[in-house]
């Protein structure tokens, strides 16, 4: 009978689809006890802020080819659409899908869900507002100056294993050409040519970019980890060392180094799109 093909595909069909979300679930619980879902929720607020800095510097020393206030509302326009929080969230998800193996997931699933896993991702989120950024920025080299030679080899050895200097690097020039082209690409007049410029010219900074994030990296641990006993950052840098930890870590770099990259393209397009014109009657 033809029924019984069509009941066995339906049961299929929601077999699959009950493990997809199942699966989705527990990466929606792996962001928020790794601190990933706050820190997205974060990222939005922190470019705005960004930006106004920007925009104050440019006041107080104007150049030629500053923003007018009609080009500076519509870049935070785009900006607050591309890094709206659910939006990076929703992306940050199937991203990590395909990036981490159910396994893996597991076994940083357990990790985080311990007395010690939970603590240092509070430590991390405590970090994320603006006020305690600047702090951290403040006070962080001090930190850092003061620490014996066994704990600074502790952070040492996290930065390494989290390739903290590379990852950071990929990430900026990642996300500068991405608008930069998002730009070229919308506008009318855009200079796709330009873009390619950037990169190689942010390229050729690699190396001195990778060494001073990685020691901004180190002083940033210093300042946020402070707290933990010497036996319990070694247990973290121990994790962070391990086999499941290593590709935990690179699969959440390039995960969040493509979904910010993505939405850094989807902002300059935005902000290109519209005609110059507008600017010009402002």
């Amino acid at each position: 009978m033809a029924i019984a093909p069509r009941i066995a595909a339906a049961l299929i069909v929601a077999v699959f689809t009950a493990g997809a979300l199942a699966q989705e679930r527990r990466i929606d619980e792996l962001m928020r006890k790794s601190g990933i879902w706050q820190h997205l929720g974060q990222v939005q607020a922190a470019a705005r802020l960004g930006a106004e800095e920007a925009r104050e510097q440019a006041k107080a020393n104007p150049r030629p080819n500053d923003l007018t206030p009609a080009q500076h509302a519509r870049m935070v326009a785009a900006m607050d659409k591309a890094f709206a929080p659910e939006r990076l969230r929703a992306a940050m998800r199937t991203a990590l899908l395909k990036e981490l193996s159910p396994a893996d997931e597991g076994e940083v699933l357990e990790w985080l869900s311990t007395d010690l896993g939970t603590r240092i991702t509070r430590l991390e989120e405590q970090r994320d507002t603006a006020e305690q950024q600047s702090k951290m920025e403040r006070e962080a080299p001090k930190v850092l100056e003061s620490l014996p030679k066994e704990r600074l080899a502790k952070y040492e050895r996290l930065a390494e294993s989290i390739q903290a200097g590379e990852s950071s690097a990929n990430t900026i020039i990642n996300v500068t050409t991405a608008i930069a082209y998002g730009i070229a690409i919308a506008s009318p007049h855009g200079d796709v040519a330009m873009v390619k410029s950037i990169r190689e010219q942010m390229e050729a900074q690699r190396p001195q970019m990778v060494a001073a994030l990685a020691q901004r990296s180190i002083a940033i641990f210093a300042y946020t980890y402070q707290p933990l006993t010497d036996e319990e950052l070694e247990k973290y840098v121990a994790f962070a060392e391990s086999p499941a930890g290593k590709r935990y870590h690179d699969a959440t770099t390039r995960a969040l180094d493509r979904v910010l990259a993505q939405a850094s393209l989807d902002m300059g397009r935005d902000f290109g799109a519209k005609p110059l014109e507008i600017d010009r009657r402002s």
